[in-house]
């Protein structure tokens, strides 16, 4: 069909029922707001439970079907719901959640990191039948397919045999917090929650294998007495905050100096980077690295691993080192704290290149996106996901 009018996109929120925004629910919410400020689209949130929405424009009311059981509710009621508002396309923005049948759909997979066993564990029990199930219904039924990065889209097409033609790249952005400035009050509120006067480098995300934060606490170690402190921000169970602190104690470090603040709220989070002499990005395997672009946004010298989306995320202007190499990253840290002039020129430079994107332009980009699978019809749709199918084993796995 050709859309003549304006494009009635219902956007499944299910994610962003949660108090802490990380993640998913980052994109998401950005996204949503992104999407409610363009002109020729009507947005209407659904999820396939009934939820709060947690995101600013208090005015999206979120749709959602009767109870029943979660398989039912996602691939009968949801569809069934998504027509009855009249909506041209369904976008699923969070890896999988998609009906097998109904309006045409764009699904957001922003990687393929949970189909790597060395990264991520296989899910058991039920968790398993939810992830083979959702994949395979999510990826037959995609008209079209989003990816945040170039290194996302040869990952989905090499691990998961999915079609080049049906991925298309839309890189994220920072918020808009992290590029409209942060006051001196707003940095020493952010110093004072932390608890922290000295210099620190910062990490903030999240603590699963992939994130490598291991790599960074032992380069910090490595720097030795005059390290400053190393402030680790994001929700961290018990059991990971005691490995941290007896792997730093292990190797001498001065674990007063390792801050473990917990989850940091999206109002504070701009300043408490923008403080920081550098950020840390140690992860192996990002389809973006959303935190990264974020601090360089806010003027902060970043240091990532040279792996996934980061070189692309960062536009080649962090400082970069091998992967999980413990030395390499605390001889990087060294050479940027010996040199305060070449912080600051990295944080302008990186600054200057991440404000050239906005959430709004990820929207946009969204739309295009949204308006091509809107035009694909049933037929071509049943076509395209029969040709998929036999690739349809290596979801599952």
């Amino acid at each position: 069909m050709t859309t003549t009018h304006d494009l009635r996109v219902a956007v499944d929120v299910r994610c962003l029922d949660t108090p802490k925004l990380r993640g998913f629910a980052r994109y998401t919410s950005e996204l949503l707001k992104g999407l409610t400020h363009l002109g020729g689209v009507d947005v209407v949130a659904v999820s396939d439970r009934p939820m709060t929405l947690r995101v600013e424009e208090e005015h999206v009311q979120v749709h959602a079907p009767d109870g029943g059981r979660e398989w039912r509710r996602e691939q009968v009621a949801l569809p069934r719901l998504v027509a009855d508002l009249e909506a041209d396309v369904l976008l699923s923005p969070a890896n999988r959640g998609l009906p097998l049948v109904g309006v045409p759909s764009v699904l957001v997979l922003h990687d393929a990191v949970e189909w790597n066993r060395r990264l991520v564990a296989r899910p058991s029990g039920r968790d398993r039948i939810r992830f083979g199930y959702s994949n395979v219904a999510s990826l037959l039924g995609a008209t079209r397919i989003i990816t945040v990065s170039n290194h996302s889209a040869e990952q989905l097409h090499s691990r998961l045999g999915l079609r080049r033609d049906r991925i298309t790249v839309v890189p994220e952005a920072a918020g808009g917090r992290f590029v409209s400035g942060v006051s001196a009050e707003m940095r020493a509120a952010a110093r004072q929650k932390i608890g922290i006067e000295d210099p620190f480098v910062l990490y903030c995300g999240g603590f699963d294998p992939k994130k490598s934060v291991d790599t960074l606490v032992i380069a910090w170690a490595l720097l030795g007495e005059g390290a400053p402190s190393l402030v680790l921000a994001g929700a961290v169970e018990a059991s990971q905050a005691e490995h941290l602190r007896s792997l730093a104690a292990g190797l001498g470090a001065d674990t007063e100096r390792l801050h473990l603040p917990g989850y940091v709220d999206d109002d504070q989070l701009p300043a408490l980077m923008a403080e920081a002499d550098i950020f840390v990005f140690p992860g192996t395997a990002e389809g973006w690295g959303l935190p990264a672009v974020e601090a360089m946004a806010v003027g902060t010298a970043t240091v990532v691993a040279d792996s996934g989306a980061l070189p692309q995320s960062t536009h080649n202007l962090a400082v970069r080192f091998a992967a999980g190499d413990a030395a390499g990253l605390a001889g990087a840290l060294g050479r940027l704290l010996g040199d305060e002039a070449l912080r600051r020129h990295l944080g302008r430079q990186g600054s200057a290149a991440q404000l050239q994107r906005s959430w709004l332009d990820v929207a946009q980009d969204t739309l295009v996106v949204l308006r091509e699978a809107a035009s694909v019809g049933a037929v071509e749709r049943l076509g395209a996901a029969a040709a998929q199918l036999p690739r349809a084993y290596r979801w599952v796995v």
